[in-house]
């Protein structure tokens, strides 16, 4: 009998791929015309509408079939990186990704990851990570007071789950003796020296502030090679004081760079805490600007790949490989990538999770790699935004809007569907028969399967689903009023409610099923009596403007309170298990389901948003984090 029901039912309703819900023929029709104009909106707005290509990737981790993902190939025929493969004479590629391990990777080093792996993929190469310590890459490892071994492994496990395999891991720290043999030498060049100047010296040196005075060499320029190779190695053997020495290169003080004005080449670390990998061995380290080229060279890196930041540094890069190193690296800058409404300094990061503004690095309203996996952005998802965006050298901001609808796209065609109701309400539909509904888990991919609701004669809503007085323009559940339901052949009308006396609160609501009413305009979620509770978590912006850092008062006082609404009591359907057990969704190469990937337990809660599994759920307690929500408004600032 239910079944001829379901078939009844069908002929006079019509599916909405976007929605999930059944509605009428004209209905679907008007929503039809609102999302071509919304999409031309959108296009006007610079969000991003287009459907990403679907096709098998043939050099991407993202080798799925039918998988909605960007061709990566497509950024790599592009001019700037295109160009940048010609102007090397020798073919071979090999590529290095080198973050310094003192935090946890964000979202530009995402697209760092992507291009340098994905760069040396293309042309056939190898990626050398530098800066790992566990796997195949290099870490920068030459600040112990601001380095933990939790950075080293977090920064390895974020590589693998992007989906990117290193070829070999290595360290700055494994070439400490060789990179002091070559400072000596660079001495003996008279092309470094000891200096003792303070910062406020330095800076009068270098022209003052904003450059109002002459630049000038500091006099310990002049010291004769003896006396300066005396000093250095006196700071390795532990003579001076933190910060009362450094060695800085002999360059060119007269130069507009200001990467060419003697910059440091080896300091004392304040703290002087034993180093991760070389314990108390050392008392200097080399700077980031004279151990990262010489790396380059040791490693037989062809393109050194980096952000336009480092623009400047590249005319430094050269003036310390030519005199020390044979093999000569190519550096060249691409821009970063910057969203809008975040922030994504370490340092500053770091403020907010001392002043308990977030709950750590992995706080779903954040934008680094950790918070973002956690939020339950599959790794495929956030690889399609990357090549979607594609690579030029222009510094810019990326709405977040955009962001949003590249994972709302490719999860509306890679995760199934549930229904979940946030703040629920009990409904008895007195004239109801108890039986088992088959569910198709997507409407669109009938390989996903489906799975079994008992329809009960008690189910629950969404409080916001009911209003005890009915108006015009509201088409949901009121007194008198009929309002369908997703999945069930009748709508129903409600005939009665209680109240608590002492709150005023709704606490049941009485239908029956409406088999003779006119259509309902709209349907709405549900779950049954006896589903599981659940803790959803929803997340919006955690700042309230579009460019924090420029707020007045700085971004600690652009923070919205109100960036979190925790609803404690959700009840989501029984198909949530099977989900569960069947994650994560899609199949990627990158994840299996297991202790640090709950977050791939992902659904689409029908007219609610997309959500995933929070890494605080254990077996016995559900909790949920929203990924992004089921659409944008246009006409509102990118936020969440």
């Amino acid at each position: 009998m239910a079944d001829d029901i379901a078939q009844q039912f069908s002929t006079k309703m019509q599916l909405d791929k976007e929605t999930g819900e059944m509605v009428s023929k004209n209905e679907l029709k008007k929503r039809t015309q609102k999302r071509t104009k919304k999409a031309a909106a959108a296009a006007r707005n610079g969000v991003s509408v287009s459907n990403p290509v679907q096709e098998p990737i043939p050099r991407g981790q993202l080798a799925t079939a039918g998988e909605p993902v960007v061709d990566p190939d497509a950024i790599f025929k592009q001019d700037f990186l295109a160009q940048v493969y010609k102007e090397r004479e020798s073919k071979n590629v090999v590529t290095r990704f080198p973050p310094e391990p003192n935090g946890y990777l964000h979202l530009g080093h995402a697209k760092a990851i992507t291009i340098n792996f994905g760069f040396a993929r293309y042309h056939g190469g190898k990626t050398v990570d530098s800066s790992v310590v566990i796997p195949l890459a290099r870490f920068d490892d030459t600040n112990p007071d601001a380095e933990k071994e939790e950075y080293f492994i977090a920064i390895q496990e974020t590589i693998r789950w992007l989906g990117f395999a290193p070829s070999k891991i290595t360290y700055t720290s494994d070439n400490f003796q060789r990179l002091f043999d070559l400072a000596e030498e660079l001495v003996k060049q008279k092309n470094a020296y000891v200096c003792h100047c303070n910062k406020a010296e330095t800076e009068l040196q270098r022209g003052g502030e904003k450059g109002a005075s002459p630049r000038y060499r500091c006099a310990h320029a002049n010291q004769d090679v003896e006396t300066n190779l005396e000093k250095f190695r006196g700071m390795r053997d532990g003579k001076c004081a933190p910060q009362s020495a450094w060695l800085r290169l002999k360059q060119d003080i007269e130069d507009p760079n200001p990467q060419m004005w003697d910059i440091a080449a080896y300091q004392i670390p304040k703290d002087q805490k034993p180093h991760f990998r070389t314990g108390t061995k050392w008392r200097v380290y080399p700077t980031y600007d004279f151990a990262h080229c010489l790396c380059d060279s040791f490693e037989g890196i062809t393109h050194s790949l980096c952000t336009t930041e480092f623009r400047m540094s590249r005319e430094s890069y050269k003036w310390l490989n030519h005199r020390l190193v044979n093999f000569q690296p190519m550096q060249r800058e691409y821009g970063r990538l910057n969203l809008t409404g975040t922030i994504l300094s370490k340092r500053d990061i770091q403020s907010l999770i001392e002043k308990k503004i977030v709950r750590g690095w992995d706080d779903p309203r954040l934008f680094t790699l950790k918070a973002i996996q956690r939020r339950g952005i599959p790794p495929g998802a956030l690889l399609s935004f990357i090549y979607e965006l594609g690579v030029t050298t222009a510094e810019s901001f990326v709405d977040n809007r955009r962001f949003q609808q590249s994972v709302r796209q490719y999860l509306e065609r890679s995760v199934p569907r549930l229904m979940l109701v946030l703040d629920p309400i009990p409904v008895v539909i007195e004239d109801a028969e108890e039986q088992y509904l088959d569910i198709p888990f997507s409407p669109k991919d009938s390989k996903m399967g489906s799975h079994k609701i008992k329809l009960t004669k008690r189910i629950y809503i969404d409080r916001s689903d009911f209003r005890e007085v009915d108006s015009k323009d509201y088409f949901r559940l009121a007194p008198g009023k009929t309002v369908g339901l997703l999945q069930i052949p009748y709508p129903v009308k409600a005939v009665s409610f209680t109240k608590d006396e002492a709150s005023g609160a709704i606490m049941e609501i009485k239908a029956v099923y409406d088999k003779e009413g006119k259509k309902p305009k709209t349907y709405i979620q549900w779950v049954p009596e006896g589903c599981p509770t659940a803790e959803v978590r929803i997340h919006t912006a955690l700042f309230n403007s579009d460019q924090p850092k420029l707020a007045s008062g700085g971004f600690m006082d652009d923070v919205n309170p109100n960036s979190e609404t925790i609803w404690p009591n959700a009840m989501v359907e029984s198909g949530f298990y099977e989900v569960r057990r069947r994650a994560p969704w899609p199949k990627t190469e990158g994840e299996k389901l297991g202790e640090a990937s709950l977050a791939s337990v992902r659904f689409q809660a029908m007219r609610v948003a997309y959500f995933a599994l929070d890494t605080d759920s254990t077996d016995d307690r559900i909790v949920l984090n929203q990924i992004v929500p089921l659409k944008e408004d246009l006409g509102k600032s990118s936020k969440g």
